[in-house]
């Protein structure tokens, strides 16, 4: 199932809960996030209008507020930094069992036992990961979170390549955002849109008074970079006109 299929169904439940009524399908438009904004899919909201009879700012701040505000895990998802952390590290038994979440998703579900792990890369949290055992089976102990440990940040890396990899299928990307996300130097930068100028080495060498060596080293930097194998994928990966 694709990620905006998992959307449309998760806010179809929460806009039913929300609003006591049905939701269609197609009254849920998830689309790409304009470049000037930050993530890769929004929400449009205006759909909801009739329903919620009030302004398209104020629909989405209630729809956010209603739902994001019952994980008390929300919190921890904005300090940027891998964890792994238990329910009951947080909160005792009996005041884990009067939280919202577990009233409404963990108990009705038949969880009682959980251990979650935020992977984050590069101050930015990426998902949240849980793991959840019935009343009736042990609750997970040190050692289970131990071993967790050992893995957030290979998940974290894992998981931000994964993001990378769903940027270069869906959209090109400019210099600066090469430059940016793949960290690149100044050098490689310049010699990145010299490449999509189209220019030949030669050229390109004579432009920045180097050799043929020089610039092979910082191409195939580049490349390495970009998890990239030649040219014809860097054309396919980067825009070909200026920023």
């Amino acid at each position: 199932m694709k990620i905006e299929d998992k959307l449309v169904a998760s806010v179809i439940s929460g806009l039913k809960a929300l609003y006591s009524q049905e939701v269609p399908e197609k009254m849920v438009q998830i689309q790409k996030t304009k470049k000037e904004f930050e993530g890769h899919l929004t929400l449009v909201v205006f759909p909801f209008l009739k329903m919620s009879r009030k302004g398209p700012e104020q629909t989405a701040q209630e729809y956010l507020q209603a739902y994001q505000a019952k994980d008390f895990s929300r919190g921890l998802l904005m300090g940027g930094k891998s964890m792994v952390y238990r329910d009951n590290d947080i909160f005792s038994a009996d005041e884990l069992e009067k939280t919202e979440c577990f009233q409404r998703f963990s108990k009705a579900e038949g969880f009682q036992h959980s251990v979650h792990v935020l992977p984050a890369f590069e101050g930015k949290v990426l998902a949240k990961i849980s793991f959840y055992r019935a009343a009736d089976a042990p609750d997970f102990v040190y050692d289970d979170v131990f071993l967790l440990d050992m893995v957030k940040e290979h998940l974290a890396l894992r998981i931000a390549r994964c993001y990378e990899e769903h940027v270069r299928q869906h959209e090109k990307l400019s210099i600066h955002e090469c430059e940016e996300q793949f960290r690149l130097t100044a050098r490689e930068t310049t010699i990145l849109g010299l490449l999509m100028q189209g220019l030949p080495n030669d050229v390109i060498c004579g432009q920045l008074t180097i050799t043929n060596n020089t610039l092979k080293k910082h191409i195939l930097n580049i490349y390495k970079k970009l998890s990239i194998r030649n040219r014809t994928q860097l054309f396919k990966m980067v825009r070909e006109y200026p920023d």
